[in-house]
């Protein structure tokens, strides 16, 4: 499954939740992209922050994916794929409960 996939999937499991009345997914979620934004992508070493990569391994099968969206591979300084990864994180804070698209602004570029 694509990165984008996984986006979708997440925003349909939230859309069923909220319709029935629960925000249990949304709401983890949320706190989950809130703890990787304070935590940042990457510490001094260039290396991802455990709350950066806790978060993005929910949307990456491959080491590949993995890589690509903790900024460790060749793409890491592309602007397209620094501003998707971005966008990942913060679609979460409020957009899975409120909107459920929490693949918002996120660029074919995102996949490896």
């Amino acid at each position: 499954m694509t990165i984008i996939e996984k986006l979708h999937q997440l925003a349909d499991k939230v859309g069923a939740e909220t319709a029935i009345g629960s925000h249990a997914t949304g709401d983890a979620f949320a706190q989950e992209a809130i703890d990787a934004i304070l935590a940042g992508p990457l510490l001094p070493d260039k290396t991802p922050t455990l709350q950066w990569k806790h978060y993005m391994e929910h949307f990456a099968e491959t080491q590949a994916q993995l890589d690509r969206l903790t900024l460790q591979d060749g793409q890491k300084d592309q602007p397209t794929v620094r501003k998707s990864c971005a966008y990942i994180v913060s679609n979460a804070v409020c957009g899975a409960i409120s909107t459920t698209r929490t693949f918002d602004n996120v660029a074919a570029e995102i996949e490896p």
